[in-house]
């Protein structure tokens, strides 16, 4: 859906604690690189919080590392709360 945001297992959530500010980083290439990150691979998501609206925050896995982690060691996005 966007560059920090997924849907999985019928759960519309946020990754949790990183930010890809659209005034600082290309929201199109983030969300095309999460895209790619993702596409075929099982992914491992554990929702940690949600959001004052009930939208689900989570740390997302693939093969055991940070999907979080890998945006923001990408550059694509700020590491607000990893």
């Amino acid at each position: 859906y966007g560059a920090n945001e997924l849907y999985m297992a019928d759960t519309y959530m946020y990754l949790y604690g990183i930010y890809t500010d659209p005034s600082k980083y290309d929201a199109k290439k983030a969300t095309a690189y999460l895209n790619e990150l993702i596409s075929g691979e099982k992914i491992e998501c554990h929702i940690v919080a949600k959001t004052s609206d009930d939208i689900a925050t989570a740390i997302c896995l693939k093969n055991g590392r940070s999907i979080n982690q890998n945006l923001v060691d990408a550059g694509m996005a700020d590491n607000v709360a990893l």
